[in-house]
């Protein structure tokens, strides 16, 4: 009877050791955070992979076009990001590029 206790008993002990312990490639199975690319030519105003190298980090600028007859033709309004049309004093408008 002590010998089936003993042995029993060492079970026990021999589960409880190496039952419980931690996988040796617990560090492995951490699960990493995603590393983000910034993308260096991301152009926040239209959201297009085509920024120019030089405009990088650089702040956006805006100019107010005539748009009455006297000055049109309008040359260069398509190179810019983005045109409105806004409403400045007298009820007459101006393109904002």
């Amino acid at each position: 009877m002590k010998k089936v206790l003993s042995i029993f008993l060492c079970a026990v002990l021999m589960l409880g050791f190496f039952g419980c312990s931690k996988p040796k490639n617990e560090e492995a199975n951490i699960p990493q955070e995603p590393v983000i690319v910034k993308d260096q030519n991301f152009n926040p105003l239209t959201g297009q992979n085509n920024l120019a190298d030089v405009a990088v980090d650089k702040r956006p600028v805006s100019i107010m076009i005539s748009n009455i007859k006297k000055a049109l033709p309008q040359y260069g309004i398509t190179s810019a990001d983005i045109a409105y049309e806004v409403l400045v004093e007298g009820g007459i408008t101006r393109i904002m590029g």
